[in-house]
């Protein structure tokens, strides 16, 4: 069985970006989406394993500028890769 896109080249160019945007934009979904997970895995650890330590670092401030550290950070390796 064999796949071709030859209806890949039949579509015009805003047709061809728009598939473009959507796939990067499951990408950064898909990808930020598991970051996000782990993240917040990381952060339940900190919370268990270290109770009195952690109430100084996880502070709502924190969390907001971790996310959009995630965000923003897979954005920009979206441009390389």
């Amino acid at each position: 069985m064999t796949v071709t896109f030859s209806h890949f080249n039949n579509l015009d160019l805003s047709a061809k970006l728009q598939m473009f945007v959507g796939c990067c934009a499951f990408q950064v979904t898909l990808y930020a989406t598991c970051m996000t997970l782990t993240a917040m895995t990381v952060d339940r650890y900190y919370a268990i394993v270290h109770p009195i330590k952690s109430m100084k670092h996880r502070t709502p401030r924190m969390a907001v500028l971790v996310s959009l550290l995630i965000w923003m950070g897979k954005h920009f390796f979206l441009c390389f890769f």
